[in-house]
């Protein structure tokens, strides 16, 4: 006799980077295994891959997750976390007085994905009257690439190449994939620190989950004020 089978409600969100609505299910028990056993290998590209294949399959495939940017994925694995454990959270807060962690209740629900307001989806770095660089929001597809065992200075680097659409001059326009990533390392080496830093600028402007959290420390009775931003605060 075969069992019944379970019906999963449908939900929808907006994919922040490009406005489409698409629908979702909240992600199931064998799905959830799959990410708990990527994050107990502490390894972020086995995280970064399962959390891929879960936005795929709860979005019964209609979204392309390669071409998703870095903060559609925070976002909509942010709202299956929503309707699939529910919208509550709770996580250790340092308090600024005396650094002692009291856990705090956070809502979900109430975090948002707040853009800078100098965000642009393509911008168009001038570094000689003739050379510029044109970046891009970092994409998923780029952040699986990333090798975390690298030293922290080639991860940065890293992490500036995957922003870039492409490299031009007068005659050429140079794509990252058809050039080696030592050369590209070489020419964010050869840059000043006034061009790179409007690279990383770029970068830091990117949009962000963010919540401000008041609570006060079970320690000392402080209250704190604190800005909670990024996935790894909210689930950590």
């Amino acid at each position: 006799m075969a069992l019944p089978k379970l019906e999963t409600p449908r939900y929808e969100l907006t994919v922040p980077s490009t406005g489409k609505v698409v629908a979702f299910r909240p992600y199931l028990v064998k799905e959830e295994k799959v990410l708990l056993m990527a994050m107990e290998s502490e390894n972020p590209k086995q995280i970064f891959s399962a959390m891929q294949d879960v936005i795929s399959s709860c979005t019964f495939g209609n979204v392309n997750v390669d071409n998703l940017t870095s903060f559609d994925i925070e976002y909509i694995f942010l709202q299956l976390r929503i309707k699939s454990v529910g919208e509550t959270v709770t996580v250790n807060l340092k308090c600024e007085k005396d650094e002692a962690y009291t856990p705090v209740e956070v809502d979900l629900t109430q975090v948002k994905l707040v853009q800078s307001p100098g965000f642009v989806s393509s911008l168009d770095v001038k570094l000689t009257d003739s050379i510029g660089v044109v970046l891009k929001p970092i994409k998923a597809s780029d952040l699986i690439t990333l090798d975390p065992k690298v030293n922290k200075t080639d991860l940065i680097t890293d992490l500036v190449i995957a922003t870039i659409s492409h490299i031009y001059d007068s005659e050429k326009i140079y794509r990252p994939e058809d050039i080696s990533k030592e050369e590209l390392r070489q020419f964010i080496d050869s840059l000043s620190r006034q061009q790179i830093t409007k690279i990383q600028n770029y970068i830091t402007s990117f949009p962000r989950l963010e919540l401000d959290v008041t609570f006060t420390c079970v320690k000392c009775g402080h209250v704190n004020t604190i800005k909670l931003n990024g996935m790894e605060s909210f689930f950590v």
